[in-house]
């Protein structure tokens, strides 16, 4: 039976990529067989139940492996930084294939891409750069990226939902990461010139919206809201950052909140 709403018209599946053990490989076919498995099945999941498609969680929550890490890798003394780059962009591809396999069309809404590059702002087909990313504990990340570039079908968007918007405070944030991932982090991530175009026709721009954050509901010191003299001032600043998350979003804005009861509105 498909999922349905009157006031939510675009539904995505969550999908997370942290694995619970420590030694997924990328190189074991087997390992990828039933990784692949479980997001046909997520792709099935999602079109019998009516979703626009799949909302990709590539943040680790595992903290004895990286999975976008070369140093975690099980096989880092076998293969090469660039082998893994060879094979993580492979992935991507597979990834968008099996999806595509099942669900012809489904979007994938991930809640970052370009976005996630901190500083220093490395190019990744920068070899001065090979050694500073080869010990990052999310470089991989974005060879991935790349293999869904390559796979994406014409009518399908990738979606960089900048989970980072979690923390901005001015107007001009949401500005900045906009040009950021329209340029600087593009030009930063893009391997293969054949994929500039199709990262400018089909990544599309999100923003994102902390509750807990804006509204200090978690009571946390890296937040604005913890900052902020009275609630009052916190749903002005709340309604502040939803207004600029959605003037410079391509399409979809999304709210994140651990501490909010959405059913009567009381903590």
């Amino acid at each position: 039976m498909a999922a349905s709403t009157s006031k939510l018209s675009d539904n995505f599946l969550w999908m997370g990529t942290s694995p619970q053990e420590t030694g997924f490989d990328w190189f074991d076919d087997a390992h990828w067989a039933a990784t692949e498995q479980n997001i046909r099945n997520f792709a099935r999941l999602a079109k019998a139940g009516g979703f626009k498609g799949i909302a990709l969680d590539s943040e680790n929550y595992n903290q004895d492996f990286e999975l976008w890490g070369y140093p975690w890798q099980v096989r880092k003394d076998q293969k090469t930084y660039r082998e893994y780059q060879a094979q993580l962009r492979r992935r991507g591809a597979q990834f968008i294939q099996a999806i595509q396999d099942e669900y012809p069309g489904a979007q994938i809404f991930s809640l970052g891409l370009a976005s996630w590059l901190t500083l220093p702002i490395p190019r990744l087909d920068d070899p001065a750069q090979e050694a500073y990313m080869a010990t990052d504990s999310g470089a991989l990340w974005f060879y991935f990226i790349h293999g869904m570039l390559d796979a994406l079908p014409s009518n399908v968007s990738l979606t960089d939902g900048d989970e980072y918007a979690y923390y901005f405070r001015r107007a001009g944030a949401f500005d900045d990461s906009r040009d950021f991932i329209r340029t600087t982090g593009r030009d930063a991530v893009i391997l293969d010139p054949a994929n500039v175009a199709t990262y400018d026709r089909q990544v599309k721009i999100g923003q994102a919206v902390y509750v807990d954050g804006l509204l200090n509901l978690a009571n946390w010191d890296k937040t604005i809201g913890y900052y902020l003299a009275s609630d009052d001032e916190r749903q002005r600043m709340l309604e502040h950052n939803v207004y600029h998350a959605l003037r410079t979003a391509d399409e979809y804005v999304w709210v994140y909140s651990e501490q909010m009861n959405y059913w009567t509105g009381v903590k």
